[in-house]
């Protein structure tokens, strides 16, 4: 791989210029608060009223101490601008994979740094993909998985060790995927062990140790998905297996782009005869598809279709333990990739890298519209409650535009408080309904989120509801997919109680 180490540096002010571009984008996405997206106001809510990290999930306990610390220290240190902590909030929540693929490039040494055309094509190829949907803790799994995965296969130093048990400590319960990635991290710790075993018991020891810790993960994990806490997790277990489409069926089309090409290179570096006879057309036709897939959301708003976004989560985690299973037989020399499939792999991840980018900021270009939508039309209101059926906020395409997903039963009525143009609360849009899962009240004042300490008062709020007619919420049938796994458990968590 020292050649190809050589091809690759060839390429480190292109590589420099992508880290600058997705820095660019993650400063965007937190001054655009790009946290809020459905699930994202709940915890932030929540977070702010118990400023400690949420308890929900026992088997992701640890991810949340990650992902929430920043906020919390925020508050601590008196911080009580509400957007300002979203906009921290955000910029934390979305750099995982950026400080992971720089981490990496310094992690892998000088004459192996053509092992980072993995981490490449898992940030770009995968991880990207669901940078829409934050929340999920698999994106933190996956961003810890790799820095872990080359610290292992090429270090040998107590330094090395100090910081895999560093890293490392979140993998004990941090998300389901690790029972993929939990066992690859364990039999790597071990082989490493049995490197030490005559020339340092200690060091053997550590990574004996280092081996069963990841194991555990891996258990944990599957406990988890044995008896869930909420049973109709198994719901989204189900529909995950989509992949690349959502529950209509609707595609993720810059997934599709990164498994065009991670097939061919995985056909090509199997068969190298076949890519030496069609590379003639895989490279006019992989520029067309770039092209295509990076004005798609110009051309074609509605593709952007963030529900889709959680989709593909899963595929970062499958396609994340079968790139480190190719690394690990690259570096045992079991698998050989040409200079010549190697140099058009990177080039290929590099315009990739370029589209996924493009792609995350116009879907957030889109995502400020909304907000300006909605904040106008909040602004609008009279006092009191009001259906988001009444409103233009459906003037933006709900079944597949970026308002799919966006109506969540408690999205609009938090966002509605977070967005209020006084201090005084006045009007809330509700998009609830009364079969899917409501854990915000907007009738019930005990339900509601207390913010009086960031400067929200409810009382304008509550008191022209007690003068408003009722007002009746809709009833939504669920899709038929999710009435084959419906269970009575929807509900069943208080994500606001004390």
């Amino acid at each position: 791989m020292k050649e190809l180490s050589q091809e690759i540096a060839k390429y480190r002010w292109a590589i420099a210029g992508i880290f600058v571009l997705q820095f660019i984008y993650v400063l965007y996405a937190a001054w655009s608060t790009r946290i809020f997206y459905p699930d994202g106001t709940i915890f932030f809510t929540h977070i702010l009223q118990v400023v400690e990290p949420v308890h929900w999930h026992w088997d992701r306990q640890f991810a949340y101490y990650v992902q929430h610390s920043p906020l919390i220290l925020s508050i601590k240190s008196g911080i009580t601008d509400i957007f300002t902590l979203a906009r921290i909030h955000t910029f934390w929540y979305f750099s995982f994979g950026l400080i992971s693929l720089v981490a990496n490039w310094f992690i892998i040494p000088k004459e192996k740094k053509a092992y980072f055309l993995f981490p490449l094509i898992w940030m770009f190829g995968f991880y990207f993909n669901t940078e829409f949907f934050p929340i999920t803790p698999g994106r933190l799994l996956t961003a810890l998985f790799w820095m872990i995965f080359n610290l292992m296969l090429f270090h040998r130093s107590w330094r090395s060790i100090i910081l895999i048990v560093i890293i490392g400590w979140p993998l004990l319960r941090i998300y389901q995927g690790m029972l993929i990635l939990g066992p690859l991290l364990g039999v790597l710790a071990f082989w490493k062990a049995w490197a030490f075993k005559d020339t340092d018991k200690f060091k053997m020891l550590s990574y004996l140790i280092i081996g069963l810790y990841m194991f555990a993960g891996a258990l944990l994990s599957f406990l988890s998905v044995l008896d869930p806490q909420d049973k109709t997790s198994f719901v989204t277990f189900i529909i995950g297996f989509l992949l690349v489409f959502d529950e209509e069926l609707y595609p993720h089309w810059p997934q599709f782009l990164s498994l065009f090409a991670f097939g061919y290179f995985a056909i090509s570096v199997w068969k190298p005869q076949l890519f030496k006879s069609t590379k003639q057309l895989f490279v006019p036709f992989l520029h067309v598809f770039s092209g295509a897939v990076f004005l798609m959301p110009i051309i074609w708003a509605e593709s952007l279709a963030p529900e889709t976004h959680q989709q593909v989560r899963s595929l970062n985690i499958y396609f994340t333990a079968l790139l480190a299973i190719v690394a690990f037989f690259v570096a045992q020399k079991k698998i050989k990739i040409s200079r010549e499939i190697y140099r058009s792999a990177v080039r290929v991840f590099l315009i990739i890298a370029f589209v996924q980018i493009g792609w995350a900021i116009q879907a957030t270009m889109q995502w400020n519209e909304y907000l300006d939508i909605f904040k106008q039309e909040l602004a609008s209101l009279e006092p009191g409650l009001h259906l988001a059926q009444e409103t233009t906020l459906l003037d933006i395409n709900e079944e597949y535009g970026l308002s799919n997903g966006m109506h969540n039963d408690w999205d609009t009525v938090l966002m509605s408080i977070l967005f209020s143009p006084d201090d005084s609360v006045k009007a809330i849009i509700a998009h609830a309904y009364g079969n899917v899962y409501f854990p915000v009240d907007p009738y019930d004042a005990s339900s509601v989120p207390d913010l009086s300490a960031y400067g929200k008062n409810m009382d304008k709020y509550f008191n022209a509801l007690a003068r408003q007619d009722t007002v009746l919420v809709p009833d939504r049938p669920l899709p038929d997919i999710l009435k084959w796994f419906s269970t009575e458990t929807v509900g069943e968590n208080d994500y606001f109680e004390d």
